[in-house]
């Protein structure tokens, strides 16, 4: 939401929406479709997944996308893969997509089955790059220099959107657990946590440093947390993991402590 003052006397400001306690109502869980459609990596050749048309996959099932292993898909339901095509999206941009056939019941995979009991880097590498909130652990494990200070952050990119936040309020214990994890799978010896000021009590609890900020763009660009915060100005150009920063949002951090 665009903000003016009514005299004129400061400059608009693109004010993020604050979840706030009460506004909303408990989280629905949406019925499976006949049909589902998965998004690939960017990079993906689908023409040399031709073989997979026909066989059928489980919920929690990792798809090895490339021949090394390193690209994979996990699996969100059970059913028969249909087809792989190019999928035209938002602002005709494309990207490789799987189409599924989806039955009603889950029959869920096994082979993540135990990987809890001894939770290390290589197994986030393995299996949990596809939670939601797209952890991206590649980056966060893999960078040389390593990153050794992570930054959970509770606020969205975009303006319309306040997933992070309604996690955080939802969800807040999965995210204390989560941090838990988090410990054991990077070497970041400092953890941060950004959150709106509004929110800033619900993160009271976690084994992290709390940094309250006011939800208004530019504040809540990574560029400018990590200037307000660390006191570091990146370089055009520059990514935060070159400095041995890392960024993780408060959905993926839920998403690992239910994972495991």
């Amino acid at each position: 939401m665009i903000k003016k003052p009514f005299f004129g006397l400061s400059r608009p400001s693109l004010k993020y929406p604050v979840f706030a306690n009460g506004q909303k109502g408990p989280l629905k869980e949406i019925p499976l479709p006949q049909k589902a459609t998965l998004f690939l990596p960017p990079h993906i050749k689908i023409h040399e997944l031709g073989s997979m048309v026909g066989e059928k996959v489980r919920t929690g099932q990792r798809l090895k996308l490339t021949r090394d292993g390193e690209d994979y898909l996990i699996s969100t339901i059970t059913g028969i893969i249909t087809g792989f095509s190019e999928y035209t999206g938002y602002l005709a941009k494309t990207c490789p997509a799987v189409s599924i056939e989806t039955e009603s019941e889950d029959q869920w995979d096994e082979e993540f089955s135990g990987k809890d009991e001894k939770i290390n880097p290589q197994v986030a590498l393995d299996y949990l790059n596809c939670l939601p909130g797209g952890p991206d652990f590649p980056s966060l494990l893999s960078f040389q220099p390593p990153v050794n200070t992570l930054i959970i952050n509770c606020i969205d990119k975009d303006l319309l959107i306040s997933t992070n936040q309604i996690v955080l309020e939802k969800e807040s214990e999965s995210i204390i657990q989560g941090v838990e994890y988090l410990k054991k799978i990077t070497r970041a010896s400092r953890i941060y946590v950004v959150v709106p000021k509004a929110l800033a009590a619900k993160a009271e609890k976690m084994d992290a440093f709390v940094h309250a900020i006011d939800p208004v763009y530019p504040h809540t660009r990574p560029e400018i947390i990590v200037k307000n915060l660390l006191g570091t100005a990146l370089k055009p150009g520059k990514a935060c993991e070159e400095i041995g920063i890392g960024f993780i949002k408060a959905e993926a951090v839920a998403s690992l402590a239910q994972a495991l």
